[in-house]
């Protein structure tokens, strides 16, 4: 599904930017503004088991918006059937949203990137789970100039790190888990070695053999795999990875158009017999690379997933084991 789609003629084009009145804003040049800002799509289960999606914008001002789908019995498939925005009117609407979630009680959770700032929540029945994961962008400023408690080698291509959890889900310790590979002195690197200039990949300062600006992170229980999103402009096309904690292998699963962001990553164990890993392409074209663009049909925003994937039961999950390997030389480790 694509930023001003239509899945039926009552539908209003997906992403379409609405005022408090809940009229399409129109731009400078007389067109209805459609947002390819796409941030965060959620799958989440309705009553009799029906699909919905519920998708939100990183646009001034925000969307978001509700998606029925329909999901083929043999093969999993997902088709969206009908697409409506969620009327935000007595909050004043949204602004810039940007991470999201879904709760253990099956609701979708989503933030604004400024303020003001969604609230932090635990829930306190969650249990089982001793460690998480987080992506750090970039590893720079305090983090790297040798004062207070944490001193890291510089890193501009950012890293993943991993965190052990007590009972109470406080982190004991930090230890870095996957790194970016800077080819650049500029960018973290020992000396330069940049891709020849007048090469393919001159325009990536982080090695394409690894991760580059981490920025959204979701973990496959039972694989020990963790899927990385990128945001970057150090790879001139940002990509998703699955890294197996375990066996330490980084594998490209997904790549995007230039100038665009991977957002959404978020893993479904469990959705009426299959899975799922959503994936959103964001604003393609937007933040680079607009010369390359040839018709303007390629800017709009792709909102999908990876698979469907055989299910993963409660009783597959091994919680603990995506922790069980030697981490003894991570912390601060190049990939």
């Amino acid at each position: 599904m694509r930023s001003g789609d239509a899945p039926n003629r009552r539908s209003l084009p997906f992403g379409t930017l609405l005022d408090i009145h809940g009229d399409p804003i129109i731009d400078a040049h007389g067109n209805v503004r459609v947002s390819n800002d796409n941030d965060f799509s959620s799958l989440i289960q309705g009553r009799g088991n029906q699909l919905y999606m519920v998708s939100h914008f990183e646009s001034r001002p925000a969307a978001m918006y509700l998606t029925q789908l329909r999901q083929n019995p043999k093969t999993g498939e997902l088709k969206p059937l009908r697409t409506r925005p969620l009327d935000f009117s007595d909050a004043n609407g949204g602004w810039v949203h940007c991470a999201g979630s879904v709760t253990p009680w099956g609701n979708h959770l989503g933030s604004e990137e400024y303020p003001p700032d969604a609230k932090q929540w635990r829930d306190k029945t969650i249990d089982g789970y001793n460690a998480m994961y987080l992506a750090m962008s970039r590893v720079i400023n305090a983090m790297t100039d040798g004062a207070g408690d944490i001193s890291v080698p510089y890193n501009y291509c950012g890293t993943v790190y991993g965190l052990d959890l007590d009972e109470n889900y406080f982190a004991t310790n930090m230890y870095g888990v996957v790194s970016g590979l800077p080819r650049t002195e500029s960018r973290g690197a020992l000396v330069d070695n940049k891709y020849p200039e007048d090469g393919p990949y001159a325009s990536n300062n982080c090695d394409l053999n690894a991760i580059s600006e981490p920025d959204n992170v979701t973990f496959i229980p039972g694989y020990k795999t963790l899927i990385i999103g990128e945001d970057t402009g150090q790879h001139q096309n940002d990509l998703i990875w699955a890294y197996n904690v375990e066996s330490q292998e980084l594998t490209r699963v997904q790549t995007t158009p230039c100038g665009s962001e991977t957002t959404s990553p978020y893993f479904y164990p469990d959705i009426n017999g299959f899975s799922y890993i959503m994936s959103v392409i964001q604003h393609p074209f937007g933040e680079s690379d607009q010369d390359a663009l040839q018709v303007d049909e390629e800017v709009r925003g792709y909102t999908g997933y990876l698979g469907p994937f055989p299910t993963i039961k409660d009783d597959e999950f091994d919680r603990s084991s995506h922790r069980d390997w030697d981490r003894g030389d991570q912390a601060g480790r190049r990939w």
